[in-house]
C-alpha cells in the first residue's frame, strides 16, 4: 500500500510506521488506536490511511463499546424486538430497516453490529416503553457522553430553522411506485416545525 510519491509535496516518500496510541475519529467519536500502521512522508509528515486499516480501527472502536455495553447485543435488540411483539420485518419497518439488517443485527455471530444510529434508535424505543415520555434531547446528550462526547444543545427559543413547506407521508408499499415513478408523494402531511 505504501511506498509511492507523496501527492502533498511531490518529493518525499509515503513509508508505513506504526503510531503508537494514535489519537482519531470513528463515526465522528474521539479514539485511539493502540498501534495504528499509517503512510507517513519522510518530506513533509503527510499521512495516508490504508482502507483496510481503518476498517480495523472501526472493529476495534466497535469492540470497546460492546465491552462497555455502549452497543446494544445480539440478544439485547432480539429481546426489544421480541417485547414489542414485532417479527423482524415489522421491526425493521419501526426502526427504517431492512428485515435482513434486523436478521444479521440478531444473528449470535454477527460479522459486524449495527450502527450507532440504530442502536440509539433502539435504545430510545426502550427509554420510551420504561418510562413513557421521553425527553429525546437530554436522552441523546447522555448517550453522546457515555461514548465520550459532549454536546450543548441552544435553547429552543434561539432556534431558527425554516423547515420545507411539505413533509412526505410514509408510503405503504403498494403506493411506491407512484412515489417512484412521479416523483411526488402521494399524500403530503403539514409541514415539521421545531
Amino acid at each position: 500500500m505504501f511506498d509511492f510519491l507523496c501527492e502533498d509535496c511531490g518529493k518525499g516518500t509515503i513509508r508505513s510506521r506504526t503510531i503508537q496510541n494514535f489519537a482519531t475519529k470513528i463515526r465522528g467519536n474521539p479514539f485511539v488506536v493502540p498501534a495504528a500502521v499509517v503512510g507517513v512522508c519522510d518530506n513533509c509528515g503527510a499521512q495516508v490511511f490504508d482502507p483496510v486499516e481503518v476498517r480495523r480501527w472501526e472493529d476495534l472502536f466497535t469492540a470497546g463499546l460492546e465491552r462497555k455495553g455502549d452497543l446494544l447485543t445480539s440478544k439485547q435488540i432480539r429481546s426489544v424486538r421480541e417485547d414489542l411483539g414485532l417479527s423482524i420485518a415489522d421491526f425493521a419497518k419501526l426502526v427504517g430497516a431492512t428485515r435482513q439488517s434486523v436478521y444479521n443485527w440478531e444473528r449470535e455471530d454477527r460479522k459486524a453490529p449495527q450502527i450507532r444510529l440504530v442502536d440509539l434508535l433502539i435504545r430510545l424505543i426502550c427509554e420510551s416503553r420504561a418510562s413513557g415520555k421521553v425527553d429525546i434531547l437530554v436522552f441523546l446528550q447522555e448517550q453522546a457522553k457515555a461514548v465520550g462526547g459532549s454536546v450543548t444543545i441552544k435553547p429552543a427559543s434561539s432556534l431558527s430553522t425554516e423547515w420545507p413547506d411539505r413533509t412526505f407521508e410514509l408510503a405503504p408499499a403498494n403506493r411506491f411506485d407512484q412515489l417512484y415513478q412521479t416523483g411526488e408523494p402521494p399524500t403530503a402531511l403539514p409541514a415539521l416545525r421545531c
